[in-house]
């Protein structure tokens, strides 16, 4: 998508690309797992061939054409689905969801190239995929094969190669967010997406360690039905770990993509959050010439000064400029300027920084460099600048003068806006009178709304509650972020699939052994019982591992100021995986089980 003139500040496709990396890895292991599946329902098949002189290279070729039709289908109603998702999603940012464009309008564009790009690099993958589960096949045993025994999914390393693994991964992960720690936009976002992976290993081969070590207690006796039910999990590990690797991801975006998610409405009223503490955030339309903190500049204005009490405005001098906010699409390098008194703001301790010693520091002195504040959604994105950086601003001479990021606000209703002190204000643009942008402090919203809006009315000025004009900003990450865990619903929904798959399949294979349990005198709601404990394990550690490589991977955002853990998200995205995750299993164990158990001994 594109907007509808000049060059977008973002591209959007980075971050997509970003996020379905986890969801394509789903889908791959999802597929992975069916292919294995297949093949060890042909294993008999598949070692006639080679008994009667197809070699193993040959039979492999046979698969991969069989899996090469199916992933070319694949590929293209892929291609398509995404065509479509593409074309709703523009339709709802141009509709329901305009307000996260700024009420502007998008028009859907797709370029063959990227089309055909993205059907032959799904392609390639999932041939890859393909091969992976079936280059065994070159060593394997031709009597086992047709005695109807296969085990395709890959064998583990021990114990403590997989611990070695994880503490290389993990410290790999940890180096990169150091790495990181002051990239920009994409690159910052690529960090993160590289150090969830990286997680995501370490659990798997923290998982795979645990697993190993249960199956080596095999010789052990059951304490409960439930703990054979989990020591169960570690008889076919490349079973489980694959599924818990599809949950993982699953879960890893969903509570990522989550945690990101803001709350303007979250101390709305307190000094270091987004409103800084303010009630209002004013503009007019021609300058105020008068301080309305004074009583002389409160008498010219016709204030009343009982309703709006001394020092509860801030006033700032404006020069005009482009919106580098979120709610401008197009790509800005001449941002509006606003010029104010930093002790005003720094006897309040308004805002919060994310990066910078606080508003003192617009008083910096310097011949070569003025120094700026900006909020940091706007400096990351929108001017692609980071702390330190210089931009080139025309002064009202014509010339240029440097303005240098000297620091972060954290989320604040000041985005898309650089803040300078006023005295280096009027220096570059001494004929800007006058002040046009308040921020007011209130007890009582009503009476000062009615006072200003009646005292300023013809200067044009515009009162936005502080908490909506944030909220207003807050809603555009938020409807992004609503798209971006759709995507982690789908990779939820694989996973569920791979596990009910896994469910099936399992107890298929060991109907007999579950008969001749039911044959000794356990119960069938016994048995639905260990099936689901041995299955409610793996789920459970694919939870566990999801939500741990999610927080790890978003911890340095959420212990910024005016962030936190979204905790009661958090235990509602938990939950409801859980008990989805448990209903889903208990349905596919019902399934498996039902019938008569007991014909199945005539096959032993």
């Amino acid at each position: 998508t594109e907007a509808i003139s000049g060059k977008s500040a973002n591209d959007f496709g980075g971050l997509f690309i970003g996020l379905s990396f986890f969801l394509v890895l789903a889908a791959l292991i999802l597929m992975g797992l069916l292919f294995v599946f297949g093949i060890e329902q042909r294993a008999t098949q598949i070692g006639t061939l080679l008994a009667v002189g197809f070699t193993g290279k040959k039979v492999q070729n046979l698969l991969l054409a069989e899996g090469f039709v199916l992933a070319l289908l694949g590929a293209g109603l892929g291609a398509w689905a995404g065509l479509g998702y593409t074309q709703t999603l523009v339709n709802l940012l141009n509709s329901d969801w305009s307000s996260a464009i700024g009420n502007g309008q998008i028009v859907y564009h797709a370029e063959p190239l990227t089309v055909s790009q993205g059907v032959l690099g799904g392609l390639f993958v999932a041939l890859f995929t393909i091969w992976l589960t079936v280059r065994k096949l070159s060593n394997a045993n031709t009597i086992t094969l047709i005695q109807g025994q296969t085990a395709l999914l890959p064998t583990v390393h021990s114990g403590h190669k997989a611990l070695i693994e994880a503490a290389i991964c993990t410290a790999a992960a940890v180096g990169l967010g150091i790495a990181m720690k002051d990239a920009q936009g994409q690159m910052k976002a690529g960090g993160f997406f590289g150090a969830g992976m990286l997680l995501l290993i370490s659990c798997l081969c923290v998982c795979h360690t645990w697993l190993g070590k249960m199956a080596r207690r095999g010789g052990e006796t059951f304490a409960s039905l439930g703990v054979m039910g989990w020591r169960g999990s570690a008889r076919r590990r490349g079973r489980s770990l694959a599924c818990i690797g599809l949950l993982a991801c699953g879960v890893f975006l969903l509570v990522a993509v989550g945690a990101f998610r803001l709350n303007p409405n979250e101390g709305a009223d307190e000094p270091w959050s987004g409103t800084g503490g303010f009630a209002f955030f004013a503009q007019s339309d021609v300058p105020v010439l008068y301080d309305l903190n004074t009583e002389k500049g409160r008498e010219e204005m016709a204030v009343d000064g009982n309703k709006i009490p001394s020092g509860s405005i801030v006033q700032m001098r404006v020069r005009e400029g482009d919106d580098a906010s979120c709610l401008n699409l197009n790509q800005t390098s001449e941002p509006r300027l606003l010029g104010v008194n930093p002790k005003r703001l720094a006897d309040k301790k308004a805002f919060s920084f994310a990066k910078g010693e606080g508003w003192e520091i617009l008083n910096e002195k310097s011949e070569e460099t003025v120094p700026a504040l900006v909020d940091m959604n706007t400096g990351m994105w929108a001017l692609k600048k980071k702390v330190g950086d210089i931009i080139e601003y025309p002064s009202e001479t014509g010339d240029t003068f440097k303005i240098r990021i000297a620091g972060y606000l954290a989320n604040s209703m000041l985005q898309g806006d650089l803040i300078i002190s006023e005295k280096q204000f009027v220096k570059h643009f001494p004929s800007a009178s006058g002040y046009r942008v308040f921020l007011i402090d209130s007890n009582n919203r009503e009476a000062t709304e009615k006072e200003l809006g009646f005292a300023l009315e013809d200067y044009g000025l515009e009162l936005t509650r502080a908490d909506h004009r944030l909220e207003e900003f807050s809603r555009v990450q938020n409807t992004y972020l609503d798209i971006f865990q759709v995507l982690g619903g789908l990779a939820l929904l694989l996973g569920s699939i791979g596990l009910g798959v896994v469910v099936l399949r399992n107890v298929m294979e060991r109907r007999g052994e579950l008969a001749l349990l039911q044959a000794v005198g356990f119960r069938k709601d016994s048995l639905q019982w260990l099936v689901l404990a041995e299955h409610g394990g793996i789920l459970l550690l694919g939870l566990i591992g999801g939500v741990t490589s999610a927080l790890l991977a978003v911890w340095p955002s959420l212990t910024a100021p005016g962030q936190g853990l979204p905790v009661d998200l958090l235990k509602w995205t938990v939950g409801g995986i859980l008990v989805s995750g448990l209903f889903w299993t208990w349905l596919a164990t019902v399934i498996a089980l039902r019938g008569k158990l007991l014909s199945s001994l005539r096959s032993e």
